[in-house]
């Protein structure tokens, strides 16, 4: 009788329920609240997170969270749908490494537990949001899911590639140590927002994308795509733009107090302004 009313009380405070992944298949459906899933990965299909596995949740307000600790690069790709959080906590001395094609409608972070591991990171099959947690400090790249939309937050990171979109957009968000980032699309937009450390960002997005790079710091910027966005409060910068094959290329450059800018390709259309208010500003070679 406790258990029904302990029940009943969590339900009307947002408490979900708790589940523990075992080392047979498993299929876990979560209630409308907040549930809390645990697993254990060693990369080779040993622990209770594996392929065989099916954690779904039909509620979209919920805001669940499956935790799985590993002890080497997740490889395994069970079924996860409906899971608002997916955490995974790594203790290994390689790099921090993992397959996310099964998470493609959850936020995953990612972080590496293993005191003196190596602070690198290396995820493939990317969607959704990805963060890049405790202990990645170092060089980071990531693998996105050709058409989906991502959205990679640095954390701690210094530098990070992210390649393999098409159609989908994608946005990196700089840490505060972040140094610099390169993003690459085909046909969709690439946004880079860097941090107050950013000084070198790369965007492609090579036919008919946008590509689009802002920060303070940013003392190289190298853009290509059909629509362009430059932004920089550096004193002196170098800006590289690239156009398309196609006749309606645009380019919106805002500069400190000077900058080099290089065009690779005929741009139709070009825009330049300072991004200090108050403060001239000159392009050195065009």
């Amino acid at each position: 009788a406790q258990t029904a009313v302990d029940d009943l009380s969590n339900a009307s405070a947002g408490v979900g329920s708790s589940f523990v992944l075992k080392d047979t298949a498993d299929t876990i459906f979560g209630t409308a609240m907040d549930d809390t899933i645990t697993a254990t990965a060693d990369g080779a299909n040993g622990g209770t997170f594996n392929g065989a596995d099916v954690v779904a949740d039909s509620s979209t307000v919920d805001n669940d969270t499956l935790t799985i600790a590993s002890t080497a690069a997740l490889t395994e790709t069970a079924t996860v749908v409906g899971i608002e959080n997916v955490v995974i906590n790594q203790t290994s001395f390689a790099e921090a490494e993992a397959d996310l094609s099964g998470f493609s409608a959850s936020s995953v972070t990612i972080n590496q537990l293993q005191a003196g591991a190596a602070a690198t990171a290396a995820l493939t099959n990317a969607s959704g949001k990805v963060t890049l947690g405790t202990g990645i400090t170092s060089t980071t790249t990531v693998g996105q899911t050709a058409a989906s939309d991502l959205t990679v937050n640095l954390g701690s990171a210094t530098t990070t590639v992210v390649t393999g979109g098409t159609t989908g957009d994608l946005v990196i968000n700089a840490g505060s140590a972040t140094t610099a980032i390169t993003g690459a699309a085909t046909t969709g937009s690439v946004t880079l927002n860097g941090g107050a450390a950013t000084t070198n960002a790369t965007a492609t997005a090579v036919t008919t994308g946008t590509a689009t790079a802002t920060g303070a710091a940013l003392t190289a910027i190298v853009l290509q795509g059909a629509t362009q966005n430059a932004t920089t409060e550096a004193a002196s910068s170098t800006i590289g733009i690239t156009g398309t094959a196609g006749a309606s290329d645009v380019a919106t450059v805002s500069i400190g107090a000077a900058s080099a800018l290089t065009i690779g390709s005929a741009i139709e259309t070009l825009n330049i302004s300072t991004s200090t208010a108050g403060s001239s500003a000159s392009i050195a070679t065009i």
